[in-house]
């Protein structure tokens, strides 16, 4: 692979090609340009900058998201969606989420 580019390069530009140079895998660039870029709004329309989650770092939080998953849906088979608890947490998360959501 033979890369081609111009003197002035940004801080970011050198640090995704460094991320090339010392990667052969594509999930380890694509991870290392995620660090670089931010990951941009996870419900919208930006693919880069910061993320408007409150409550989670996609990259920092990815190994335990999966556990964080199935506590939610025990928590949910226990007590159910009507549970005053589950309806309060609900209601919170989706403030301002319909917004969002529209393409």
């Amino acid at each position: 692979c033979l890369l081609l580019y111009g003197e002035s390069l940004g801080p970011a530009a050198k640090a995704r090609l460094k991320a090339i140079y010392q990667h052969q895998d594509g999930f380890a660039i694509a991870q290392e340009d995620l660090r670089i870029r931010g990951p941009g709004e996870f419900l919208g329309l930006r693919q880069s900058g910061l993320s408007l989650l409150r409550f989670a770092d996609l990259e920092r939080d990815a190994g335990i998201l999966p556990a964080m998953r199935e506590l939610a849906t025990a928590l949910l088979d226990e007590r159910g969606c009507d549970d005053p608890t589950i309806t309060a947490l609900i209601a919170c998360w989706q403030g301002g989420i319909e917004d969002r959501l529209k393409v």
